[in-house]
């Protein structure tokens, strides 16, 4: 989903309605930016903003925690592909708010293709999404095993 899409829910919880379907999603994966986890300038913010997603997706959009979250860290080409040591605040706010999550350092359209090729890690969250042995989960939505019902026997005799 674009970006803007996020910093509107970020910005006013009342938009959540919108983000409703999420909570048949097989997994989230967050992408953050980088080199805003690493700058002092920005590292708080990026950090804020991200804690209060989380928290929006549980509280207001009303996503399962159960639902695997990975945390995709882009443009590492431009950290050298370092593990930001900001994306632990993250993860303690996904812990508390019930989350598993994963971190994956990666970059789509490298700047410095002598030290990282371009695409890496892109792969990589949707086989973690696919290979993990994730704990099943129920489905949030209000009354859920009798709309699945009700699409069972849609058209039918």
């Amino acid at each position: 989903l674009p970006g803007e899409w996020f910093t509107n829910l970020i910005d006013d919880a009342k938009v959540a309605s919108r983000f409703f379907f999420l909570r048949r999603a097989d997994g989230l994966i967050l992408v953050i930016d980088g080199p805003s986890l690493t700058a002092v300038e920005t590292r708080h913010y990026e950090i804020e903003r991200v804690q209060l997603l989380l928290q929006r997706l549980v509280f207001d959009v009303k996503i399962s925690p159960q639902t695997p979250l990975i945390l995709f860290v882009s443009k590492c080409d431009l950290i050298s592909m370092k593990y930001p040591e900001a994306v632990d605040e993250i993860i303690k706010q996904a812990k508390e708010l019930g989350f598993v999550s994963e971190v994956v350092l990666g970059v789509s359209f490298s700047s410095k293709p002598e030290e990282v090729s371009s695409g890496t890690g892109i792969i990589e969250p949707i086989k973690k999404i696919i290979e993990y042995n994730w704990p099943l989960r129920v489905l949030s939505e209000p009354n859920a095993s009798s709309a699945l019902s009700r699409s069972f026997w849609r058209g039918g005799v």
